[in-house]
């Protein structure tokens, strides 16, 4: 008996709708590019219960006659190409011709559509894929797709979804993505009749920023624009003012395409080191200009992933436009060169326990290191001297010990502040502070409220798009209320604790990371002595919050050994 066979076009159809539509903003992204493909001037997403129980895309492109509407839905059928040449310098969003079909396949889809030049349209109902009626549509030119009870038939893949507060929130995510990508056309995000977001279709990218981060966001944006050897940069970042502490409102676009690339925001780093603080990063918005036939965009199934033929010269264009932007940010110095530096040691220390900052050790890390894990309980030390950027030297009993005076004050912090949370200690503000907070952010901020009261937080909604702060907790200094919340909110959204001991390691984490002292920040003797003694006293004193280690240690047998000595 043979062991392989021929599958049914059924679960031929399950299988292909399980690469294509992961979860409803997956939908979503498919839906809306076809309609950006149509030529829409104007797209309205409206969605109920995260996009689980429904999700309608109208839009008032091209729309398709009759028998273009029967043939999207089947396999393998598409208007963007004609043969495999065609990839090469594909312009569209979408070609593969998977989308509708396989959305058809778990869903009860309905499309209604009607073309400028006909009288009336089309209206096509299936069920899991199969047809199950036919009519006449008689509204406005373009195109209706309304998809319920996603995942009905596929209850396997129904389980993993998460609530519909976070499917929701991903699909404000994904529309934020393109109503960025293309700021000529207006978007308006609507969920569970309520509105979401609203874009102008001005042409106009700053409008289109406004509208995602807000407009106190877009008065901090920089203009970018710049060209070289047939490729070309242009959009906005944002000066320090408004960092993030997450990469998550960094946004690169391709021909108008949404990328996922951490080798463009290598660059984007890059190019802004010394404007932004350490820990910050910058709110970003770069469309690049490649030729098609230089950029691969079929890597990543769901295209979120391209490749360059040119890949040194995009990192080198991304970088000199982010240096031109932010150039007059900059820190000025007098010859150009880097600055040279401070003199070594503590204020108050004897000239001869000074350590040489130029001095180097030239070794395997191997053999210097020893996982600071390892230590059944932290040593005793004394500081020795201070090593810039951002470490601090002190003598143990057993060795050298360099510690990251960031990393260790952040531990330091953090054990503090989470001791703090659980006394749910709040302070009222005399004056309420208004926070400008859109979209996802909102939607982690409704989602976290009941864990944010007990932590010392009172935040309420203030109108469309606006919060006001009320109260905080008791140790936060005055002015950060707002930069606080923004970064709390974005680390929520990465980490989603799901009871309240997590919620208030990621809001501690957050507030140790914002009170630590950064690399160039010199400390004094004494207080590098009372770092160390702070250290010791914690429960976890051999790494910051993030996982980072708060210290190396170099021992004498180790020295020893590379001396030669034993």
């Amino acid at each position: 008996m043979t062991q392989i066979r021929v599958l049914d076009v059924e679960t031929v159809s399950r299988i292909a709708a399980g690469e294509v539509v992961e979860r409803p903003a997956a939908v979503v992204k498919e839906l809306v590019e076809n309609a950006l493909d149509a030529g829409a001037c104007v797209v309205h997403i409206d969605i109920a219960a995260g996009g689980l129980e429904r999700i309608t895309v109208t839009d008032d492109g091209c729309g398709m006659e009759p028998a273009d509407a029967e043939l999207a839905l089947q396999r393998h059928a598409t208007s963007k190409i004609r043969a495999a040449a065609d990839l090469e310098t594909v312009r569209t969003l979408g070609f593969r011709g998977e989308a509708l079909p396989s959305i058809a396949a778990v869903s009860r889809l309905t499309i209604q559509t009607r073309p400028a030049k006909l009288p009336a349209g089309t209206v096509l109902t299936t069920e899991g894929g199969r047809f199950v009626s036919t009519g006449v549509f008689g509204g406005a030119p373009g195109t209706v797709v309304t998809v319920g009870d996603l995942f009905f038939n596929t209850p396997g893949r129904r389980k993993f979804i998460r609530s519909a507060a976070h499917e929701g929130a991903l699909i404000s995510e994904m529309v934020d993505r393109l109503a960025l990508s293309r700021p000529d056309v207006a978007f308006r995000l609507t969920a569970n009749g309520r509105r979401v977001l609203a874009t102008s279709g001005s042409g106009d990218l700053l409008d289109a920023v406004g509208a995602v981060f807000g407009t106190a966001v877009a008065r901090e944006m920089v203009p970018v624009r710049f060209a070289d050897q047939g490729l070309g940069v242009w959009g906005y970042v944002g000066r320090s003012g408004v960092s993030r502490s997450s990469r998550r409102h960094q946004m690169f676009f391709v021909n108008g395409r949404y990328i996922r690339s951490a080798y463009l925001g290598t660059a984007a780093e890059e190019a802004l080191h010394g404007v932004m603080p350490a820990g910050r990063h910058a709110v970003l918005v770069l469309h690049l200009s490649v030729a098609p036939e230089l950029v691969d965009i079929n890597v990543h199934p769901a295209k979120h992933e391209v490749r360059f033929s040119r890949p040194r010269d995009v990192y080198l264009l991304v970088q000199r436009a982010g240096r031109e932007a932010l150039r007059p940010e900059m820190p000025v110095r007098g010859s150009g060169c880097a600055p040279p530096p401070p003199a070594g040691g503590f204020s108050g220390m004897d000239a001869e326990y000074r350590i040489p900052l130029q001095m180097t050790l030239q070794s395997r890390e191997a053999e210097l290191c020893e996982e600071s894990t390892g230590y059944p309980e932290f040593p005793e030390l004394e500081p020795l001297g201070f090593l810039p950027p951002a470490y601090i030297l002190a003598g143990g009993a057993d060795g050298l010990y360099v510690l990251d005076q960031h990393a260790a004050h952040e531990r330091v912090l953090f054990e503090r502040y989470l001791r703090a949370l659980e006394q749910s200690a709040g302070r009222q503000l005399l004056v309420p502070v208004a926070a400008e907070i859109r979209d996802r952010e909102a939607q982690i901020l409704e989602e976290y409220g009941s864990f944010l009261r007990p932590a010392g937080f009172e935040v309420d909604p203030f109108g469309e798009g606006a919060w006001v702060i009320r109260t905080v907790p008791s140790f936060l200094r005055p002015g950060a209320e707002t930069a606080l919340l923004n970064d709390i909110l974005d680390r929520l959204a990465l980490e989603r604790p799901v009871d309240t001991d997590a919620f208030r390691r990621v809001v501690a984490a957050v507030l140790a990371c914002h009170r630590a002292v950064r690399g160039g920040d010199k400390p004094s003797g004494p207080e590098a002595a009372a770092l160390l003694a702070d250290l010791g006293r914690c429960t976890e004193p051999y790494s910051c919050p993030h996982g980072r280690p708060t210290f190396i240690r170099l021992t004498f047998s180790g020295l020893a050994r590379r001396f030669r000595r034993e």
